[in-house]
Formats: structure tokens, C-alpha cells, sequence
């Protein structure tokens, strides 16, 4: 079996380099130290039984997600489809459901590896520790004894939190559902209660981490916090950036962060999902 990877970050660096231990492997589009590089689409997909698509597998639906820097030509999803051989199985990580059809009228099956519990939650634990690893880093403080506000309480803030605690920092959740901040109070927190008017921040609150993809983090919501507050959106969407940068406020690149700083965790997480689909849908157990 020969399995291409096409386009990704450390990440798929990793799982390439693991899954080449077991099949025939070819990278497009990856860094080094990336296993059987070639220089184009064509040499990748040509008799590929499995292309791997990154995760996320795009953030524009157009194109799929190369490193800026990676010297080769991207190219769009049409094109990539057209090039795979027919019935070539792909795999991508957080796939819009929009490719999965467009891949179907090429006669492709496009499968999700990002949604299974177990990649999920390796997912969610490897972004809290980065998080934090990112806060410690940029924040010019202790995280004993500091303010922090958790917005959102779904497997990554539930990752948070623990963790949060265990440094001593005095950690607020925003959440939508009693069940969900049930379980905030439960783990340590104080709580408030997201509606529909909107955000109000504790103006103490010195780090925030964002974890809801949803543009909550406006000029009003950003009005209560000091300027030396530092921003973390790791959901992405969420912050006006123009507002916070009115306000002086630090609000450093925070997506991806396993691929930053865990992509070799990452890259197992990944591994183990191919093995679980080419065997699921291919019958191969590699």
C-alpha cells in the first residue's frame, strides 16, 4: 500500500515518519524532516491508495493547508481531487462538509479523521498544555495567584482547568449550559452565565483563553480589561482583532499550538487515526 501525504505541519511529519515504518510513504508538501519528499502533486498521488490531508485540512475551503514557506506549488481542491486515482481513499483533519461532496463527484471518498473521541481528546489535552506553555511565555507574571478567565467549557477548557488550578491561578468559566458549569464549579472554578447580552469580563481578569468559535470578544466585551491582559483565542473568530489592538492589548497567534509545540504527541494522534480508517475502510490492517 502507498500512502501520500499532501501538505501539513509538523504534525503529518510525525505520522508520515511512523506510518513509513509500515508502507510505502510520500510527502508533498511537508518540512523537514518529512520521509520520501517529492517535488510534485502528480509523483504524490500517482498510484497513492490513500492521500492524508492535513488538519485542519483548510482554512479558506479552497485550498488545502501548506506551510507559507514550504517552495512548492498549493494546489486547490479541485485540482487535487481531479489528480488522485480513482477511488483513492483521503483522508483530512476537520474537513468542511462541502469537500466531502466535492470529493464524491470526483469518485473519491473524503473521510474525517478529526472527529473520533480518542484524537479529540488527545487533541484538547496537548492544546491546554501548549496554552499554557504560550501564557507563561508571553505573560511578563506568575499564574499563581492570577486572574484568569476560561470562556467556553468543552474539552479543551476541561483540559484547561485542571491544569490552570495546579498553578494556582483563580480561574472564571463562561459557559452556556448548567450542565456545563455544573461540572466548571465542580472542577474548581467560579462561574458565569453566558447569554445572549453579550460578554461582561471580570476587569482583574489578567489571561484569557477563548475556546468558543464565535465573535464574542468585541470592542464592548473587550472594554473592562486593563491593557497589560493578555489574549488567547484557540478557537479563532472570536476576537476583534482592531478592538483589542485599540486597546493595547496582546493577543499572540494561538491556533494550532499542538502542531507548535507537541507535533510529535500530535503526529501519533494522527497516525493512529489513518491505521483506524485504512483498516476500517480498506480492510488493511497495517
Amino acid at each position: 500500500m502507498t500512502v501520500s501525504f499532501i501538505g501539513g505541519d509538523l504534525r503529518s511529519v510525525y505520522a508520515a515518519s511512523l506510518l513509513a515504518k509500515r508502507c510505502a510513504v510520500r510527502t508533498y508538501g511537508l518540512p523537514p524532516p518529512a520521509p520520501c519528499p517529492v517535488t510534485s502533486l502528480y509523483a504524490a498521488l500517482a498510484g497513492a491508495e490513500v492521500a492524508v490531508l492535513p488538519l485542519p485540512v483548510t482554512r479558506d475551503g479552497i485550498f488545502p493547508c501548506f506551510l507559507p514557506d514550504c517552495g512548492l506549488q498549493v494546489p486547490d481542491f479541485a485540482t487535487l481531487f481531479s489528480r488522485a486515482e480513482e477511488e483513492t481513499l483521503v483522508l483530512g483533519g476537520a474537513v468542511p462538509p462541502a469537500l466531502i461532496g466535492q470529493a464524491k463527484d470526483e469518485g473519491l471518498t473524503l473521510i474525517d479523521y478529526y472527529t473520533g473521541e480518542r484524537i479529540l481528546q488527545n487533541t484538547a489535552r496537548a492544546t491546554a498544555e501548549a496554552a499554557i506553555a504560550l501564557a507563561v511565555t508571553e505573560a511578563p507574571f506568575v499564574l499563581e495567584g492570577c486572574a484568569v478567565s476560561l470562556i467556553g467549557f468543552g474539552r479543551i477548557a476541561g483540559a484547561l482547568l485542571p491544569r490552570l488550578l495546579a498553578f494556582g491561578a483563580r480561574v472564571t468559566v463562561f459557559a452556556r449550559s448548567e450542565e456545563a458549569l455544573a461540572r466548571a464549579r465542580a472542577g474548581g472554578a467560579e462561574t458565569v452565565r453566558l447569554t445572549g447580552e453579550g460578554l461582561v469580563l471580570p476587569p482583574d481578569t489578567r489571561i484569557l483563553f477563548n475556546t468558543v468559535p464565535a465573535p464574542l470578544l468585541n470592542a464592548v466585551a473587550l472594554a473592562p480589561l486593563a491593557p497589560d491582559c493578555l489574549i488567547l483565542d484557540l478557537a479563532g473568530g472570536a476576537l476583534d482583532t482592531q478592538a483589542a489592538d485599540a486597546k493595547g492589548l496582546r493577543h499572540p497567534h494561538a491556533l494550532g499550538l499542538p502542531g507548535k509545540f507537541s507535533p510529535e504527541s500530535a503526529g501519533r494522534a494522527v497516525f493512529e487515526e489513518i491505521l483506524f480508517h485504512i483498516a476500517t475502510k480498506r480492510g488493511i490492517d497495517l
